[in-house]
């Protein structure tokens, strides 16, 4: 004979560790930094687990936003339903430095309007430099 299994709210508690920050890290399985748990016989995203047991279903288009920041968290505090373009356009807020480091300033960055996108100057320098010198070299 077979144990029963166990409840899924006591297999997310017994894998989660409350941060100084509030956030119930997940400590299990991750995928991409987003904790991951076996579901309904489907590997799910714990966050959006989570979410379903405490606040509801999540509305149909929707992402879960995660306000701390921390893909691993699963407080449903700490979690909202938006957007896409609005889960996006926060965490490019988010960023403070482009990918080679320099930062996100007024005087770093370039946006463009038409696409509400952000680019680094001193990043853009550098290739536009690489592009000239290529041409200069064919």
């Amino acid at each position: 004979m077979t144990s029963p299994s166990v409840p899924l709210v006591d297999r997310i508690a017994a894998r989660v560790i409350v941060t100084g920050t509030g956030c119930w890290e997940w400590q299990g399985a991750r995928s991409n930094g987003y904790g991951r748990i076996s579901f309904r016989g489907q590997l799910r995203p714990t966050h959006r687990v989570v979410f379903e047991m405490v606040v509801g279903p999540i509305p149909a288009g929707m992402q879960i936003d995660h306000l701390c920041l921390n893909k691993a968290c699963c407080n449903p505090r700490h979690l909202e339903a938006v957007t896409p373009a609005v889960n996006t356009q926060r965490w490019a807020d988010s960023l403070t430095h482009c990918i080679r480091g320099h930062e996100y300033s007024p005087e770093n960055v370039y946006w463009y309007p038409s696409e509400n996108h952000r680019s680094c100057r001193p990043c853009r320098a550098e290739l536009a430099r690489g592009y000239r010198a290529a041409r200069k070299a064919a």
